[in-house]
């Protein structure tokens, strides 16, 4: 028996194979935009997909953000990150919608 929680994959070759390939994949490094007073909480996470963070943004902790970020003064969380809410003093009216 496999105690709960333990990973085990029942053909060592196939496990094998799948992490020969996972060190294979690279990733083409591109500089990500961070604007200013932005705020990336502990833990926060930000894949390759990511290429700006606009100004006064946050991003909560633990969060997973794959995607740019866009409008200035917004709150993101979650896995993945979605928009929470907009800081005080930015009004909603800024064009979340064209985001994605």
């Amino acid at each position: 028996l496999t105690p709960v929680g333990h990973r085990r994959f029942p053909n060592p070759t196939l496990h094998n194979t799948w992490c020969r390939n996972l060190r294979q994949v690279t990733v083409k490094n591109t500089p990500i935009v961070i604007g200013s007073n932005v705020l990336i909480m502990e833990g926060a996470v930000i894949l390759p997909g990511c290429r700006e963070i606009a100004d006064w943004s946050v991003v909560g902790a633990y969060s997973v953000l794959s995607d740019s970020i866009r409008v200035p003064g917004s709150v993101w969380r979650g896995n993945p990150a979605q928009f929470l809410k907009m800081r005080k003093g930015f009004c909603e009216t800024n064009n979340l919608s064209s985001e994605h």
